[in-house]
C-alpha cells in the first residue's frame, strides 16, 4: 500500500515534468529575450542613434575617416610608418562600415511584439515555479532531478514484480506445508497407541503398574515449529480415574518417571548420544528409586547417560561417580567436581544413605548397592 502511494506520488512529478517539455538553457533564454523586449525603446534608440553618429551626422565619422585615409595614402610613399598607419585605418573604416549596416539592420529588427512578451513571461513564470517546487537551482538540475525520479519508479515497478514472485512462492510454500503438515499429522496419529502402550509398560515396571497414559492429537488451523498438531499428554495414576492433563495432576514423583519414560523413548527414536536428568528422581525413593536406576542403566547401554542425584540407590549404579560440592571463600562462592575412585566412591554413597560417611552399616549396605554395578 505505502509502494503504491509512492509510486503514484513520484509518476505525478514525473508526469508534470514531462508535460513541461522543458529544454536545458531554456530558463536563460528566456531571460535574455524577456530583458530584451522589456527595453526595446531604449535599444531602438541606442541602436539609432549611433548608427546615425557613424554615417549621417554633421560628424560623420566614416565620412572623416575616409578623409583621414586620403591624407595617409599621400604619405605612404614618404616613409614605412605612413602606409602602416594607413592599413590600419583602412582596416577600421572596413570594420565600421560593417558595425553600422549591422546596426542599421538590428534598428529595423527591434520590433515589440505584446503577444511574444507574454508568452515568455508565461513560460518563464512555469519554469520558476518547477524549479522553486522542487527545490533546485536551474534546468540542468531539474533534468537530474528528474532522472532520480525515473530510476525510483523504475525500482518500484521492479519491487512490486519481486512482491509478486515472493507472494506466489509464498503461496505455493503454504501449500507444501500444509500436504507435508497433513501427512506429519497422520504418521504422528498411526503411532499413538504403541507411544501409550509402551509409556504405561514402562511405568508399570517403575511401580505404577495402574498407571494410564493417553496422547490427546489435535488438528489446528495454523502451523507451528512441530507442525500443524497441537499434543497434550493425558495421565491418571489410580485405578477408576479417567486420564487428565499429566502437567496438571501428576505428583512430583509421577512426574519424575513419566519424564524418564518419555525421554529414554524419544532418545531411543532421535539417535541422541549423550542425555542429562537433572534430578530424575525427584518425589521417589526406596525401591522405586531402585527402579528408576536400572531403568537408567539400561539406557546407558545405548546413549551416553548423566544423571544428577541424591538417591544412593541410583548413584550406585552408575558406571562412574563424580561429586559435585560447593565451597566459599571471601569474594564468591565456587563449584568444584571431581571423579570418585572406588574406596572414596563406597564412602560418598554411605554419606548419602546415613548421614555418616564412616558408618559400619551404612558402608556395607554401600558395599552391597555397589556390587551390582561389578
Amino acid at each position: 500500500m505505502e509502494s503504491q502511494k509512492l509510486h503514484d506520488y513520484l509518476q505525478f512529478q514525473f508526469d508534470e515534468l514531462e508535460e513541461s517539455k522543458l529544454k536545458v538553457g531554456e530558463d536563460v533564454d528566456i531571460a535574455t529575450e524577456l530583458n530584451r523586449l522589456e527595453h526595446i525603446e531604449s535599444i531602438k534608440q541606442n541602436l539609432f542613434a549611433s548608427q546615425q553618429l557613424l554615417v549621417d551626422s554633421d560628424q560623420n565619422v566614416l565620412q572623416n575617416l575616409e578623409v583621414i585615409q586620403n591624407r595617409l595614402r599621400t604619405l605612404s610613399s614618404i616613409a614605412p610608418v605612413y602606409e602602416a598607419l594607413y592599413q590600419r585605418i583602412q582596416s577600421s573604416l572596413i570594420e565600421l562600415k560593417d558595425v553600422s549596416s549591422e546596426l542599421a539592420d538590428e534598428f529595423e529588427n527591434a520590433e515589440f511584439d505584446p503577444d511574444r512578451l507574454i508568452n515568455l513571461k508565461e513560460r518563464f513564470d512555469v519554469i520558476q515555479r518547477l524549479l522553486q517546487k522542487h527545490q533546485q537551482k536551474d534546468l540542468e538540475a531539474l533534468f537530474v532531478f528528474k532522472g532520480q525520479i525515473a530510476n525510483q519508479l523504475n525500482d518500484i515497478g521492479s519491487l512490486s514484480d519481486q512482491i509478486l514472485n515472493l507472494e506466489s512462492m509464498l503461496s505455493k510454500t503454504q501449500l507444501q506445508l500444509l500436504e507435508q503438515s497433513k501427512i506429519l499429522h497422520q504418521r504422528r496419529q498411526a503411532v499413538l497407541s504403541k507411544i501409550e502402550a509402551f509409556v504405561a509398560s514402562s511405568l508399570g515396571n517403575l511401580g505404577m503398574k495402574d498407571a494410564q497414559f493417553q496422547v490427546v492429537l489435535t488438528a489446528i488451523d495454523d502451523f507451528n515449529s512441530a507442525g500443524s498438531s497441537s499434543v497434550e499428554f493425558l495421565f491418571s495414576s489410580n485405578k477408576g480415574h479417567q486420564p487428565d492433563s499429566m502437567a496438571r495432576i501428576a505428583s512430583g514423583g509421577e512426574l519424575s518417571r513419566l519424564v524418564l519414560v518419555l525421554k529414554s523413548l524419544f532418545a531411543e527414536h532421535q539417535s541422541v548420544g549423550s542425555i542429562v536428568f537433572d534430578e530424575i528422581d525427584t518425589g521417589v525413593s526406596g525401591d522405586i528409586a531402585g527402579k528408576v536406576g536400572e531403568s537408567l542403566r539400561k539406557m546407558a547401554a545405548q546413549m551416553q547417560v548423566i544423571a544428577i542425584t541424591h538417591l544412593p540407590q541410583i548413584a550406585a549404579l552408575g558406571s562412574s561417580h563424580y561429586k559435585v560440592s560447593k565451597y566459599e571463600s571471601q569474594e564468591k562462592v565456587f563449584s568444584k567436581i571431581e571423579p570418585l575412585v572406588a574406596s572414596q566412591r563406597r564412602h560418598e554413597v554411605a554419606l548419602m544413605l546415613s548421614g555418616n560417611a564412616n558408618s559400619e552399616s551404612a558402608l556395607l549396605m554401600a558395599d552391597e548397592l555397589l556390587q551390582s554395578t561389578q
